[in-house]
């Protein structure tokens, strides 16, 4: 119904959901049912029925332009402290996610068979879901894993089955108990105070942050192309803005709505991403890639889970690094933001980070210890 150049149309629809997304949060029904949900399936619907496309120059320039943004607002809220004291335990749990992928690989190399390729996809498959989209391209060209069909057809599946597995993840934090409810309450006491002692809301204010941002995402692409490391340029932006949020603290703590703009935008996130969720195209090669990558992220899900009921880790900590490991920084800062985990979104984009670094090797890695030659 809407066409892929309908920038207008799309747009509204984009900010509509948003919008219904943050509403919901204040709900009853928000509280038990996480609105980073809802407006995505809301949104995997609208594009599976035909209301919206699939691919549309407005989603490019939201993933590409604004999502960087929203991630530089949210980390604009975090202080050295808070790195130092809450990246620790997320680095133990990141680990376990990594190990978790690598015997999701494991079970679905023993169970199916690709044959002369299944060193090159076992390879491949290992290194997206420890880094990201990325090193699935760079790893399937390090591995010659170039034939068209079947590489459209593992990147298809690639994205749906991780779709699903967001969502999993995000269905997986309401189990993340709300604490001791007079400490709670405690907090929100704390809480109102300090917005009290904040200024009114002046939106000249918030634009000259939100203007900060963008120039952060704007620079942080060349500063990290002259220093040769221009794929992690997400690196480089969030040390700009936590350097600038540690240098000027009380100057951009008093500032209302950063906060909020950072968490519309990552909604925005999610509903460009249902949109791009086509499921017309798993048919065909497409489905035993299927299989092969929901074998991969059901034995990682089973094993964070296990390890979460065994060992009584943090559950909120195995799941922001999981989706970090599986799905990339981004959505781990979307997800720890969405939860109201403020002081996991720098730790989350950090591992995450960790992850795009060491996924080439590991894939390569995998691949040669199946015999890829």
């Amino acid at each position: 119904m809407i066409s892929p150049d309908n920038v207008s149309a799309l747009i509204g629809l984009i900010i509509i959901l948003v919008g219904a997304g943050v509403a919901l949060d204040r709900t009853r029904f928000g509280r038990h049912v996480p609105s980073a949900v809802a407006i995505m399936v809301v949104a995997i619907f609208l594009s599976n029925i035909g209301v919206t496309p699939f691919a549309s120059k407005v989603y490019d320039v939201a993933l590409a332009e604004f999502v960087p943004v929203g991630i530089v607002l949210l980390l604009f809220q975090t202080r050295l402290r808070t790195i130092l004291v809450e990246a620790r335990p997320v680095l133990l749990s990141f680990a376990i996610a990594v190990a978790a992928t690598l015997a999701g690989v494991a079970v679905a190399v023993a169970v199916m068979d690709f044959g002369d390729m299944e060193a090159a996809i076992a390879g491949v498959f290992a290194a997206t879901y420890i880094g990201g989209a990325m090193n699935f391209v760079a790893v399937s060209q390090l591995l010659s894993f170039n034939d068209p069909d079947l590489y459209a057809s593992a990147l298809a599946a690639d994205t749906a089955v991780g779709a699903t597995f967001f969502l999993s993840l995000i269905l997986l934090s309401t189990l993340v108990p709300r604490g001791d409810p007079a400490q709670d309450a405690l907090s929100q006491d704390q809480a109102a105070q300090n917005e009290a002692a904040r200024p009114p809301f002046r939106l000249g204010s918030l634009l000259l942050v939100v203007g900060a941002a963008f120039i952060i995402s704007w620079v942080s692409g060349p500063i990290a192309a002259a220093i040769s490391i221009g794929q992690f340029s997400i690196l480089v932006m969030t040390f700009l803005a936590i350097a600038l949020a540690n240098i000027f603290p009380r100057a951009i703590q008093q500032v209302r709505g950063v906060e909020d703009a950072g968490m519309s935008i990552m909604y925005a996130f999610f509903v460009v991403v249902g949109f791009g969720a086509d499921f017309a195209t798993l048919t065909g090669p497409a489905l035993k890639f299927v299989a092969f990558a929901s074998i991969i992220l059901g034995v990682h899900i089973a094993i964070v889970t296990a390890i979460w009921l065994l060992f009584r880790l943090p559950l909120k900590e195995l799941l922001v690094a999981s989706n970090a490991c599986v799905l990339g920084p981004a959505t781990a800062a979307g997800m720890a933001a969405s939860r109201g985990w403020s002081a996991l979104v720098t730790p989350g984009l950090f591992v995450g980070v960790l992850g795009y670094a060491l996924a080439n090797f590991i894939g390569a890695g995998v691949a040669m210890l199946l015999g890829w030659r």
